[in-house]
């Protein structure tokens, strides 16, 4: 009965000594102000964005690629719809092509490659952008 007594005590007495060490909360006790213009309360909204696009043989036998640039802005807005075809990762061709979007509106843009349409839809990838 006495180990059981002795026990108890020295198991308290162990962990009350652990417990002693943990450390306090530390850093302010309150959180910074944010910003004034907090940059997450407005995403990244560009007036002309790349709707989609598709592919097609453009009738000799080439590649013909349809980009769609959707206008989200209330004003006329116009740029350089750039396309860049890569087949067999080690051939690039890009074809660059103005276009003027009206408010609120999109339009498509036909890009014609020097590409084999069957070469590229074998083994070819396409990436557009804006300028």
């Amino acid at each position: 009965m006495k180990r059981r007594a002795f026990l108890s005590v020295a198991v308290g007495a162990a962990s009350a000594g652990c417990m002693a060490g943990l450390p306090g909360p530390t850093g302010p006790r309150n959180p910074p102000n944010e910003p004034a213009n907090d940059p997450r309360e407005e995403p990244d909204r560009r007036p002309l964005v790349v709707e989609s696009f598709r592919f097609a043989d453009a009738g000799d036998g080439n590649l013909l690629a349809t980009v769609v640039v959707r206008n989200r802005s209330d004003q006329t807005r116009s740029a350089t719809v750039v396309g860049t075809v890569e087949v067999d990762g080690d051939r690039s061709v890009e074809t660059a092509e103005g276009v003027e979007v009206p408010a609120g509106g999109q339009v498509a843009v036909d890009l014609t490659y020097d590409v084999p349409y069957e070469e590229f839809d074998r083994n070819g990838s396409f990436q557009p952008r804006l300028e």
